[in-house]
């Protein structure tokens, strides 16, 4: 427990790929919180990625949840008058002083159509070298008519990790929106817990120690020497997926960032941030090839450079975070 990590990597098509990290600073003294960092892209009010840092001491972020049934749907009550979901998120950012808080905000006036599993750390309640505390950790899944929400702090203090894949974790959420029955009949793929990438985080995790550990576990990518035939064995189903090196149907697809902070980053609103699709273990995206023939033609990538192989910077609300390197943290 000497230090508390929060990491995300975005899955999307990779014409999405032009990113800004946002800060926001409203000195409005009736609200938790006056400062906020989130990745995010031109005109966009919120991240959609998302990945939010607070002042409150609140790291927030989700991964998307795949409704495989439409019955879900049919709880929902046409003429009920409910918020738009980045609405509720940055009302919940803005008011919301501890995650059973921003849980409970986000809940309110929900239709649950952006279903998803989000994770609220509260770094209040994180002490160096001691037992996480309730509260440290709190998970929400929302679908459609239906939320839920636990404190999973014990389980992250129990197992030393807490890892989301796309797959709802409770087994409500995962009975409403067909998840338990694509399990039963298409096997692990769609488990919670033994899914490919959840297999490599349980692995991989022990192994995380330092900040730069974590940047690498975000971007980890070893296909195909990292796979799992029984369950898909092509490289979208890294933590860093790249669609793009499927052998028998490529697409310009996949995880297109990551972001990680610890402790005394996010104390300072900072995180270390990276764009582009991994090229920690595999070749370098382009969108064209050494003649210059278009390699995905189908996506758009008008204004966004032809190779990625970016570094990672370090994000900071005073724009002084430049590189890195090896420190964990900033004086």
């Amino acid at each position: 427990n000497e230090d508390l990590m929060v990491g995300h990597t975005t899955f999307s098509d990779y014409s999405e790929m032009t990113r800004i990290f946002k800060y926001y600073d409203f000195p409005l003294g009736s609200d938790a919180v006056r400062r906020m960092g989130f990745s995010s892209y031109p005109g966009v009010a919120g991240s959609t990625d998302d990945y939010y840092l607070l002042d409150s001491g609140l790291v927030i972020t989700e991964t998307t949840l795949s409704m495989l049934t439409d019955e879900p749907y049919d709880k929902l009550e046409s003429n009920e008058e409910r918020v738009p979901d980045f609405m509720r998120i940055m009302l919940a950012n803005r008011l919301a002083k501890t995650g059973h808080e921003w849980a409970d905000l986000m809940r309110r006036s929900a239709t649950g159509t952006y279903s998803s599993q989000w994770m609220v750390v509260d770094y209040k309640l994180f002490t160096p070298g001691s037992p996480l505390k309730n509260g440290t950790l709190v998970v929400l899944e929302q679908v459609p008519g239906m939320s839920h929400e636990e404190d999973m702090s014990q389980r992250l203090q129990a197992t030393g990790f807490w890892s989301s894949e796309n797959r709802p974790w409770y087994k409500e959420v995962r009975d409403s929106i067909g998840a338990t029955e694509a399990e039963e009949l298409h096997g692990k793929l769609f488990s919670a817990d033994q899914n490919p990438r959840a297999r490599i985080f349980a692995g991989s995790a022990p192994e995380v120690q330092s900040l730069a550990d974590m940047r690498a576990e975000m971007r980890r990518n070893r296909w195909p020497h990292e796979a799992f035939v029984d369950l898909g064995d092509g490289p979208d189903h890294a933590i860093a997926a790249r669609g793009d090196l499927d052998n028998d149907h490529p697409s310009a697809n996949g995880g297109v960032d990551a972001k990680v902070t610890n402790r005394c980053l996010a104390q300072r609103l900072r995180c270390d941030a990276i764009s582009g699709p991994t090229a920690l273990s595999q070749k370098p995206f382009r969108w064209t090839d050494a003649s210059g023939r278009e390699l995905f033609p189908g996506s758009p990538h008008e204004g966004l450079p032809d190779v990625w192989n970016f570094d990672w910077v370090r994000m900071s609300p005073d724009g002084e975070g430049g590189f890195p390197g090896g420190s964990d943290c900033d004086a």
